[in-house]
């Protein structure tokens, strides 16, 4: 019995000639409510990201491939690759203009479940989380800030203490 060893190369050459690509460009799935995913518990904590333009097209792609019987996703992703070099600009501002509609019911979506829900719940059911500093720092020690402009504009803030030398640790460390 012998095997065949196709290359991917080999094996998307193959689905590519296959593959209706009127279906892909314009897209047949194009209701951007499909390419949503469903919110759970975990998902409110860290949702993912919605799909950019080439995964929406990838996703006609896979499914373009289902119908002709093939569903190896590295084929799929490699076939995406050279469909999508090859497409024009206006069919690929098709696949920007979804995703962006993607985008905004994406985020929709989360800032209205995201509200109503806490962001953890270990949080809200420990109420003993305490903010209180192990090394107190004395009443007498203030701290003042300065701003330090350089040639570009940046700002950045110095911690000066105005104590004298009881509690001025740049004194002490600066003996050594």
């Amino acid at each position: 019995m012998s095997t065949h060893n196709f290359s991917t190369e080999d094996l998307a050459k193959s689905l590519l000639d296959k593959l209706d690509r009127s279906n892909i460009f314009p897209p047949l799935l194009n209701n951007p409510e499909t390419f949503i995913s469903t919110l759970s518990n975990l998902s409110l904590l860290r949702p993912r990201r919605p799909p950019n333009a080439f995964l929406l097209c990838r996703k006609n792609v896979q499914e373009e491939a289902k119908r002709k019987g093939n569903c190896n996703m590295r084929v799929i992703s490699k076939v995406t690759g050279v469909l999508w070099k090859d497409a024009s600009p206006d069919e690929k501002k098709v696949y920007e203009k979804l995703a962006n509609r993607v985008h905004e019911i994406h985020y929709k979506k989360i800032s209205k479940n995201t509200k109503s829900t806490t962001r953890s719940p270990y949080l809200s059911q420990n109420k003993e989380i305490t903010t209180s500093n192990p090394y107190p720092v004395p009443a007498s020690f203030s701290t003042s800030y300065s701003p330090i402009t350089f040639g570009q504009g940046n700002d950045i803030l110095l911690l000066n203490n105005n104590n004298g030398n009881k509690y001025n640790y740049n004194n002490y460390y600066s003996k050594y």
